[in-house]
């Protein structure tokens, strides 16, 4: 008979929670040809849970442990501009440009429950991305009298 004990329990360990927050706005003009959406997020995430690497002399790669906090703030915009515009012949191109910038800060943290051996590996993260261009030609097959709004995307 062989017994592996493959992780230790944590009877202190909760349950993540994560609030979200979000404020924004979308605005349409020119018929629907120009089209901004503008988003603003805070994203708290606590308790943080964290796998710890222990040594091996515990018997036991890692242990689960709540961690902290982890505070989260970004803003995410998109453009979007359609150049050729006729629903009545059914055609549409839009062209969109999406860009996200967040910043992730950890707070509260506890140490390890082995702390001369343990690590727990948390930095702030800084991210910013400009990019999903998305060019693309969308052909809408429906007629100018139909109630489809597959051509008004």
């Amino acid at each position: 008979v062989c017994v592996l004990i493959s992780a230790l329990g944590n009877p202190d360990l909760q349950w993540q929670n994560t609030l979200n927050y979000t404020v924004g706005t979308d605005i349409a003009m020119f018929d629907n040809r120009l089209n901004v959406t503008v988003d603003v997020f805070r994203k708290i995430t606590d308790p943080l849970l964290a796998v710890i690497t222990t040594p091996g002399s515990v018997g036991v790669k890692s242990v689960a442990m709540n961690a902290g906090q982890q505070n989260t703030n970004g803003l995410e915009a998109t453009l979007r501009v359609s150049p050729i515009h006729n629903l009545e012949k059914g055609i549409q191109w839009t062209v969109s440009l999406n860009a996200r910038t967040y910043k992730s800060k950890y707070a509260h943290m506890e140490r390890p429950p082995f702390p001369e051996h343990a690590s727990l590996i948390l930095s702030t993260q800084k991210k910013k991305e400009i990019g999903t261009v998305c060019l693309s030609a969308l052909v809408c097959w429906c007629s100018p009298t139909s109630p489809s709004s597959s051509c008004s995307a």
